[in-house]
């Protein structure tokens, strides 16, 4: 009978706990929680009724039915219940570990009850019990030592040596015992001893950490081979201590660049010297070795910022400030710290932009000044404010693009004459930059350059902007370039399958007469309307759609979408509401030539869906499908965790409150 076999028989007898079987439909944690919700009220049973299974991406079993190392079991309801029952699943040969509250799964490896040795030996029937037996011993959540089983793991590791068959299980054993504080002088003689220390692998660190602790006799000679040869890590450095580690840590840092070299400034504060200025020379030393590498300053920087007590903006602050740290330093300071908008404004701390958090507005606006300070001195121009590259950058700095355009607008304009840049990049920096009129004819002609190459590619469906190319034809044609009309001419020329959407939005990014509107919206009227192959330009052809339609009608974008959203079809329903959210990309303010999906993570996409939802001079039917948007929306309920910019508790209760009288009132559906 295989493992498999063995664990459902007992779980299916499982008293008064539902088990819901294993399924290749269950993929993700989540649905198995709904299947179990599902099962409970076709059973009748309680909401709160105890029930465990696991899902596909958590199958610890093989082909055959073998445990391959540990099954992890999802379970509802209370769980000292769960536990006490799946403790069923020991008398099977199993161990059951984890569940120590109703947030952490339980853990249920093959378990076995080796003997010790005995004066022949052992045989493979027990060396394979051991290695079961040590590999549950070894796990983190720490199964309890059984009766004895502490002086047959010291017997273990006593008899090891003499016999070399046994070899592999001396630091699965060390592991066992250390892991539980068991370690004994004669154990830690045994792994320390040379011909032994080579060989310990991952626990070589934790071993040697805990002789040193115990001031064991072998600890420090043991230490001072492994760092002779390079091997003494931070952890056995920081507990050797003393002239010698720190020359070791010294020595670690030069050879291992780029590596943070906290553990050597810790030892340089505990002396008593200057570990600021020790981090400079240090950082000056390798310098001479890598003179263009950034990424070994950075770790050199972090180093130092830890100094000073932290990762955040005070910290880097500091040392932006700090007279003992050279130019080149600072300037890496100011470049790996300023990776997405910081803005001072924000109520409460973008929690997870790690630089902000717990720092106060003035401390934020002081480090934006003291950024462009320094790449003043520098030679460089200001910066553009985020790293123009980084996806969660990108959608922040849209986000926040009235405080972007107020305080970074020089680093912007500067950023887009870079030639490195990708599409995604160059994107995202003409949308921040065009609708505030900055997009110049001089200002766009270093860009019509090498267009081509740069910005008719295919773009990434995921930036949080309109396609670079679709923007620059825009911009050049209201900023009369002479090349955009042969920008234009090139886009909707194209016939390739990818290039649709991009002149599908210039067919309503562009006014291109009554005549020519009113051609376009049968066509864009088809596709929008479409479930056919084309849905794939759907969106772009409902955003499309809205700005012909408000040509044609003489109103408002945001109005005419919305019209179009009551006037779709009911079914396919998604018609209806990509209309709804053209009209939240066109409300929530930018460049008017994004279409998108409604964004869950965006403050702005949230406060435009609720507004258009009150509005009571739109259709009935636009209206509920903006509510249903909203609804999708689970910043209200998460509202620090993920979001693009902080929506404060203020406001997080005052929309709530709205969204539930629309709920409620006027929007509800009998």
């Amino acid at each position: 009978m295989s493992d498999k076999t063995e664990m459902l028989k007992v779980l299916r007898k499982l008293p008064d706990i539902l088990f819901v079987e294993p399924s290749a439909q269950l993929v993700t944690q989540d649905e198995l929680h709904d299947r179990a919700r599902e099962l409970l009220q076709q059973r009748s049973l309680p909401a709160d009724h105890p029930y465990v299974g696991w899902h596909r991406q958590a199958n610890g079993f093989d082909a055959k039915g073998g445990l391959r190392s540990v099954q992890r079991i999802y379970f509802g309801g209370d769980h000292e219940i769960v536990r006490r029952a799946l403790s069923a699943l020991e008398d099977g040969g199993f161990a059951v570990l984890g569940g120590r509250s109703s947030q952490e799964a339980f853990a249920v490896r093959r378990d076995a009850r080796p003997e010790g040795i005995g004066a022949e030996g052992i045989d493979a029937e027990q060396l394979e019990a051991w290695r079961i037996r040590l590999a549950v011993l070894g796990d983190e959540l720490r199964a309890p030592l059984r009766e004895g089983e502490a002086a047959r793991l010291h017997e273990l590791v006593a008899g090891i040596p003499a016999a070399p068959p046994l070899r592999e299980l001396l630091v699965p054993a060390l592991r066992a015992l250390r892991l539980r504080d068991e370690l004994s002088a004669a154990d830690l003689e045994t792994a320390l001893a040379p011909e032994q220390l080579a060989g310990l692998g991952q626990e070589t660190s934790p071993l040697v950490v805990h002789a040193l602790q115990h001031g064991h006799p072998l600890a420090r000679s043991a230490v001072a081979a492994l760092a002779a040869d390079g091997r003494a890590d931070g952890p056995m450095l920081m507990a050797w201590g003393g002239p010698e580690a720190l020359e070791a840590a010294r020595a670690h840092a030069l050879r291992n660049p780029r590596h943070i070299p906290r553990e050597y400034l810790a030892l340089v504060s505990a002396s008593g010297a200057d570990a600021v200025a020790a981090g400079v020379a240090l950082a000056e030393e390798i310098r001479n070795d890598h003179p263009d590498d950034d990424a070994v300053a950075d770790q050199v920087v972090i180093a130092l910022v830890e100094q000073f007590g932290g990762g955040s903006v005070r910290e880097r602050l500091q040392l932006v400030r700090d007279p003992r740290v050279p130019l080149r330093l600072r300037l890496r300071a100011v470049e790996s710290g300023s990776g997405r908008p910081c803005d001072p404004g924000e109520q409460t701390a973008f929690q997870t932009h790690r630089p902000g958090v717990g720092v106060t507005a003035d401390e934020l606006a002081a480090w934006l000044d003291a950024t462009d300070a320094v790449r003043r001195e520098c030679g460089l121009p200001p910066s553009p404010g985020y790293d123009i590259s980084d996806r969660r950058a990108q959608q922040r700095a849209v986000e926040l693009r009235e405080f972007m355009l107020a305080r970074h607008r020089d680093g912007m304009l500067t950023a887009l004459r870079r030639d490195d840049l990708d599409e995604p990049a160059l994107a995202v920096l003409l949308e921040l930059l065009y609708p505030a009129g900055l997009l110049s004819a001089d200002v766009l002609d270093p860009l019509t350059v090498d267009w081509q190459e740069r910005f008719f590619v295919e773009p990434d469906t995921y930036t949080p902007a309109p396609p670079a190319v679709v923007t620059l034809a825009v911009a050049c044609s209201t900023a009369g370039h002479p090349r955009a009309r042969e920008i234009v001419d090139t886009v909707v020329g194209d016939t390739r399958r990818w290039t649709e959407p991009l002149r599908l939005l210039l067919t309503g990014g562009l006014n291109w007469g009554a005549e020519a509107d009113r051609r376009a919206a049968g066509e864009l009227i088809e596709i929008a309307h479409s479930g056919s192959a084309r849905v794939a330009s759907g969106r772009e052809a409902r955003f499309a759609l809205s700005l012909v339609t408000a040509r044609l009608r003489g109103i408002d974008p945001v109005r005419a979408a919305c019209q179009l959203s009551a006037e779709a079809p009911g079914s396919p329903r998604y018609i209806a509401l990509g209309f709804a959210g053209a009209a939240i990309a066109l409300a929530e303010g930018g460049s008017g030539l994004r279409a998108h999906s409604f964004e869950e993570l965006s403050p702005r996409a949230l406060r435009a869906a609720v507004a258009l939802a009150e509005d009571e001079s739109l259709p009935l039917a636009a209206r509920r499908n903006l509510l249903y948007h909203a609804a999708q929306s689970n910043l209200l309920d998460h509202p620090l965790e993920r979001a693009y910019a902080t929506l404060p508790a203020d406001e997080v209760a005052a929309l709530r409150q709205r969204l539930e009288a629309l709920t409620l009132g006027p929007l509800s559906v009998d």
